[in-house]
């Protein structure tokens, strides 16, 4: 979208305000986004507190990224009444979708299950839709919270409503400004699977201490949920050996973790935009390309074993784009922030579950 002549006006007095501190050196345009990349005058740091108050009085929400010499202006135009109500909006579709996809996760249960709508039932249900909502508000505050410590402008967690056995598509934040290191990206991209997967394990621990054995019916039929290391770990742990010609029968709190184990796989698959992705590229750079590549060849044999892995590897070559460069490519990880990231790869291996559902 080109800028208008008046946004244009006030974006050269901008420049023109900062030119004895910063110099601009590239302007690009994103939808109503503006990006200014420029460098301090001098090498000497002007605070960042000085340029967002210069950037509001021309009429512009700014955010202020910096590292390796190098300074990003991320700009956003705002209306005459837009400063004064920002603060006060309520993000309606955030909580209309949230209350939906309640809704929805609560209501798989009876549906999919018998039907029991008694209050028996919606309790029973209930105990499956709070943890996985948790799970998921978890994993999705991980995110936020990691992006609004690095400056990085996102948006409120939009929940997915799903009329499936399991009630949702998940959730998903909008990342409305480009990342401007590897460092920025890891914390980013490892904060939300990290956080929903220690959710995910405390459920799945609170569910096995409740869960109990049914006798296999030589004539049952049904739908079996796949086991990754971190759950026969966890059933060893809480269960022990199941007896010969039993099975285990998880209890809503335990299918709920089950659930968050393995969106938290799906996540961390190391491709694109995905969390993985951002984690790949932050740990790799560019190499991570052949990481992804091999991801995705891999899952052709297992779709032999679960057709889900076909969908995924198709949806992912043709539909997800490899993962955008960051602004500055020099600034590198430091130790702490790599075993950050290669314990979030640990944590894709451990729920990886090669075929989900029998």
């Amino acid at each position: 979208m080109p800028i208008d002549s008046e946004i244009e006006k006030r974006l050269q007095e901008l420049i023109g305000k900062l030119r004895n501190e910063v110099g601009i050196d590239a302007v690009y345009e994103k939808g109503n986004q503006i990006m200014l990349k420029g460098h301090y005058i001098n090498g000497v740091v002007f605070p960042d507190i000085e340029i967002i108050r210069r950037c509001n009085e021309l009429g512009f929400d700014c955010t202020v990224q910096s590292g390796g010499g190098v300074l990003l202006l991320d700009l956003i135009p705002l209306r005459p009444d837009y400063q004064s109500s920002i603060k006060h909006r309520i993000p309606w579709m955030n909580i209309i979708l949230f209350l939906a996809t309640l809704a929805t996760t609560t209501l798989a249960v009876p549906l999919y299950q018998g039907g029991d709508f008694s209050s028996r039932g919606i309790f029973e249900a209930l105990q499956y839709s709070i943890p996985l909502m948790a799970i998921l508000l978890f994993h999705e505050s991980g995110h936020y919270i990691a992006s609004k410590k690095h400056k990085v402008r996102v948006s409120l967690p939009y929940f997915i409503p799903a009329p499936t056995f399991l009630g949702t598509f998940g959730a998903i934040i909008k990342s409305r400004s480009p990342f401007f290191n590897r460092a920025q990206l890891l914390d980013v991209g490892a904060a939300g699977p990290i956080s929903g997967f220690v959710i995910a394990i405390i459920a799945m621990v609170i569910g096995l201490s409740t869960s109990g054995m049914t006798i296999i019916e030589p004539s049952s039929s049904g739908m079996t949920l796949g086991d990754s290391l971190i759950i026969r770990f966890l059933i060893f742990i809480f269960i022990g050996d199941i007896p010969e010609g039993h099975q285990l029968q998880l209890n809503p709190i335990a299918f709920a973790g089950w659930v968050g184990l393995f969106v938290t796989m799906l996540n961390l698959i190391p491709y694109g935009q995905l969390d993985g992705g951002h984690i790949a590229y932050a740990l790799f750079g560019k190499n991570y390309r052949w990481v992804s590549r091999g991801v995705v060849i891999a899952m052709l044999p297992l779709g032999f074993f679960w057709p889900g892995w076909f969908f995924w590897a198709l949806f992912l070559t043709l539909l997800v784009p490899f993962h955008p460069p960051v602004m500055d490519e020099d600034l590198k990880l430091d130790n702490r922030r790599r075993i950050f990231g290669y314990i979030s790869l640990a944590i894709f291996v451990l729920t990886f579950t090669p075929i989900p559902f029998g």
